[in-house]
């Protein structure tokens, strides 16, 4: 499951630095995942990869170990918005920028 997340060195989506300070100075290009979740679909950790989603594409990410839930996949957006759909929650009327169901492919 993605999660769209902002980097240090970026406000909204103006990105003012390449690389980010709070996550190990992970590139834009980076994706996180668990280390087992890396291994369990395959790859090794710094391989790179395409992100898929229902709504595109996301080729070229770099795979990174990272301190998150397994099943879970964070990306920076705006480089991920690719993957995210136009639909809105109902309820909250906001974007799925937090739950878009996703899954790696072999470049």
């Amino acid at each position: 499951m993605l999660t769209t997340v902002r980097s240090e060195g970026q406000f909204n989506s103006i990105v003012y630095e390449t690389t980010d300070s709070y996550r190990d100075n992970a590139g834009r290009m980076t994706v996180m995942l668990h280390a087992e979740d890396i291994a369990a679909h395959g790859f090794r950790e710094g391989e790179q990869a395409t992100l898929v989603s229902a709504h595109g594409r996301m080729p070229g990410v770099t795979l990174k170990a990272y301190d998150v839930a397994r099943g879970s996949v964070l990306a920076y957006y705006p480089e991920a918005n690719v993957l995210v759909g136009t639909e809105v929650d109902p309820r909250s009327r906001t974007p799925a920028f937090k739950s878009t169901p996703v899954r790696l492919e072999r470049e």
